[in-house]
């Protein structure tokens, strides 16, 4: 039989009983997240990423011929480094870095946390494959994009994964 936490006891030997907050699950919980939020964020990743690299690349073109090769490699190493934090940062949080900075975050539609695999292999790769098909490639990301403002703010990406981009701040 369970003791009401709020009942003193009169056992002087039991263990008091401790008041606690509740805990707030962090995936269950958090509005969906507006379009421009998630552009902005997509906007940032891109920045991120392409900076990694041009900084690296437009760094070589001061270097002698024999040498540019180490500032491509530089610039090459950059991005690698920024997908590899992005990776982990899906892995661990369901974010990116664009949305680390904008606090939002991937989750599944029932609020739970989605999977790496989920948000690696149907959010981004099922879309990235449909991409590279010619004519319907292009279309599909017109289409992708704009589903963004229908109700449930879920892109096509984002059904096909059964997700949805949240905020958490």
């Amino acid at each position: 039989m369970q003791q009401d936490p709020t009942v003193i006891s009169q056992n002087p030997y039991e263990a008091p009983a401790v008041a606690s907050l509740p805990v707030e699950e962090p995936y269950s919980s958090g509005t969906l997240a507006d379009p421009g939020m998630r552009l902005i964020a997509h906007i940032i990743d891109m920045i991120v990423f392409l900076g990694a690299f041009g900084v690296a690349m437009a760094g070589s073109s001061f270097l002698p011929q024999e040498k540019m090769a180490l500032g491509i490699f530089g610039g090459m190493f950059g991005a690698l480094v920024i997908i590899a934090i992005n990776l982990y940062l899906l892995a661990a949080r369901g974010q990116s870095i664009g949305k680390v900075a904008l606090g939002i975050r991937i989750v599944r539609v029932s609020g739970e946390k989605a999977s790496f695999a989920r948000i690696f292999f149907l959010r981004i790769g099922v879309p990235a494959i449909i991409n590279v098909v010619p004519g319907l490639g292009s279309m599909f990301a017109l289409v992708d994009s704009l589903m963004i403002f229908q109700d449930s703010r879920q892109c096509i990406h984002d059904m096909i994964a059964d997700t949805k981009v949240v905020r958490i701040r």
